[in-house]
Parts: structure tokens; sequence; C-alpha cells
């Protein structure tokens, strides 16, 4: 169930890509974001050094994993420019949970800085109306063992009766997409030169660590019940 594609507060628009890349590295690429700052950096990226310095918040769930990751006090990135208009810093969230095994549901946004968009003791915790609001839908299926079919949409929560800034903000997910597209693409071309490759998991990849966990689990509940059947 996912409510904001019947609620009219939410006008979205929907997509659907085809990856020439396994699906779990589609749901790596969206746990890890310390890569916006550099492959989107003409959309929603933003300066590197704040993502640098981002809190991030994470929590195993029985499902998955469920993290935020805050870069406050910071310059917002063109696509908050440009949706809701900001002259100064912002404090932003990027709210994320991954739901097993192909599921990730997204709620990010800014506000001007200092104005209620943290609140102390709630990581999860605190305004969310006034300034830009996003929510994507990802829902990522095999293909083959070396593609997949990437589902997402995208609902503006902002100027949220103006038809042509739910189109605007569709225009720039969707550019930053297909920035991912080939990056997505060349990485896993690489990652299948050699077999079992050397990875290296850094403090940035805590929710994509835990993300693996949950699908291991999953995968072995479902091996037991097939056995037992």
């Amino acid at each position: 169930p996912y409510p904001y594609h019947d609620d009219p507060r939410w006008p979205h628009k929907t997509q659907v890509m085809r990856l020439d890349c396994s699906y779990d590295l589609v749901v790596d690429n969206l746990l890890d974001l310390t890569h916006l700052a550099y492959v989107h950096r003409r959309t929603i990226g933003g300066n590197p050094d704040a993502h640098m310095r981002a809190e991030m918040h994470v929590d195993a769930t029985p499902n998955g994993v469920h993290f935020i990751r805050w870069l406050l006090n910071s310059i917002p990135p063109p696509t908050y420019v440009a949706g809701a208009g900001f002259t100064g810093r912002v404090d932003r969230w990027m709210d994320f949970e991954f739901v097993a095994p192909g599921t990730v549901i997204q709620h990010t946004g800014a506000l001007d800085v200092n104005t209620g968009a943290r609140i102390d003791g709630d990581p999860y915790g605190g305004k969310r109306e006034g300034g830009f609001a996003l929510r994507i839908l990802h829902c990522v299926t095999p293909e083959t063992e070396h593609s997949c079919h990437y589902f997402w949409s995208a609902a503006n929560g902002y100027r949220q009766d103006e038809p042509a800034a739910t189109e605007q903000l569709f225009a720039q997910i969707d550019a930053t997409f297909r920035e991912d597209e080939g990056i997505l693409a060349s990485q896993y071309a690489r990652i299948r030169q050699q077999p079992d490759p050397p990875l290296m998991n850094l403090n940035s990849d805590r929710a994509r660590v835990l993300a693996h966990q949950a699908l291991r689990r999953a995968l072995a509940a479902e091996t037991q019940s097939a056995a037992a059947d």
C-alpha cells in the first residue's frame, strides 16, 4: 500500500526504466547517498562538504532498514531552489526506508535554516511543511541476473496546486535517474570483470549493510519454506 498515489494533495507522475545491472545494485545506490553531490550536482546534489558532514541515524527493521540523513545549515541544491525559491541556507533531510526485497520509500526536503525541520530527541521528527518536500516510491524487480526494471513515482509536496511545478519536478528527477542509469551500468560492468571483487564498507554504507542482511534473512526463510514443501 502506498497512500500518496491516492492523495490529491500529493500530485505525482510515474516512470519505468530498464537498467543494465542487478536489482540489488539499484538498492545499494539508493541507500548510499554520498554520491549525490558528484553525480547529481545539477539537480538534487548539493555541496560535497555538506554531504561529507551529514548526520545519519540508522535503524534496522524486521524487513529492512530505516534511516534519516541530515544536512543542516547547507546550501540548497538547484532542484530545491527552483521548486521552493530558497534564497539562503536550509536544513535538509533525507528519510529513506528499505523494505526487502526491492522497495525503497523516500521522503526528502528542506526548510529555511532554524525554522523547525529538526527537533531535539527525535531524529525523524520535525516540521515538514512550508519549504521543499518530495516523496518518491522506488520499486525494483529483476529482469535477468544482470538486468532489472526500475519503477518509480515522484510526488510533489510544494506548490501542489500548480501542475507546472509537478511537471518541473518530474523532469528534474527523471534527469537525475538517467544519470544514475549510466553510472550503474558502468559500475556493474566493472564489477562483473572480476569474480567476487574486493568491496569495502564505509560508515556511510551502514544502511546498505543492514539491507543486505535483511535480504539474506528473506532468502533463507524462502529457501527453508521451499524445502519444507
